[in-house]
């Protein structure tokens, strides 16, 4: 029973407007509940008849229930609750990473208001609708990467190449699993991409032995229609003798 507070509604300020009014001012989509507490004004807690001292998390978010689901939404993470705009926990996640591209996931669920599991199922929804892309560093670690549909085609080639140098580092062997996990591509466009470089002859495909490759490094390489496993590739360029 909160019979420290007013019952007649009439009274009620609007909490909602003024929460939005305070996310607008931080330009946060959501704060921890004690955030808004603090930030909410004087006035508020008079006409409530409480002092905000005395004003407990969970008497504030059942002042709310009428706005949640509408124009505020509650996020529950590991460590605190959050009051935010009413997003979809699938536009949190791509918010955040569109602001930190590149994150891993591990850091990524440090940074967003929902429980772990929450945050690996939405990254999962967000790849398979192609809304984002996972790429391993040359540490193993999974990073995301944001796909926005509104931007123009990407220079593939010149990203390509961008890869290639970035990896070799001035070597002209560089392996190509690695260059395929760095731009984290689908297979098909990656392919397809080496195809038309290596028909353009500015890229030129070498064998080896793979003994010194795990399945992963193998799998990543490129076989083709032949059967012919490649392990390695050297860019010529477009100068280069036909």
């Amino acid at each position: 029973m909160h019979n420290q507070i007013q019952n007649d509604d009439s009274s009620r300020p609007d909490m909602a407007r003024m929460i939005i009014e305070i996310l607008s001012r931080a330009e946060k989509p959501y704060l921890t509940v004690n955030q808004i507490k603090k930030r909410l004004p004087s006035e508020c807690f008079r006409r409530l008849g409480v002092r905000r001292q005395k004003l407990r998390n969970v008497q504030l978010l059942d002042m709310l229930k009428a706005d949640i689901g509408d124009r505020l939404r509650v996020y529950r993470g590991p460590r605190a609750v959050y009051i935010g705009i009413n997003h979809t926990l699938e536009d949190i996640i791509f918010a955040k990473i569109k602001q930190h591209p590149g994150v891993s996931s591990r850091a990524l669920a440090g940074r967003v208001p929902m429980l772990k599991r929450e945050c690996i199922d939405g990254v999962n929804r967000l790849v398979e609708g192609g809304r984002l892309r996972c790429v391993l560093d040359q540490a193993h670690r999974a990073t995301l990467w944001p796909v926005d549909p509104d931007d123009p085609a990407p220079d593939r080639k010149a990203l390509f190449k961008e890869a290639y140098d970035r990896i070799g580092k001035g070597r002209g062997f560089v392996r190509i699993h690695r260059i395929r996990e760095s731009l984290g591509w689908p297979d098909e466009i990656f392919d397809s991409m080496l195809r038309s470089l290596m028909a353009d002859y500015v890229v030129e495909l070498h064998g080896g032995d793979p003994s010194g490759l795990s399945e992963h490094d193998i799998r990543n390489s490129f076989v083709d229609e032949n059967g012919m496993l490649y392990i390695t590739l050297s860019w010529w360029g477009e100068d280069h003798e036909k």
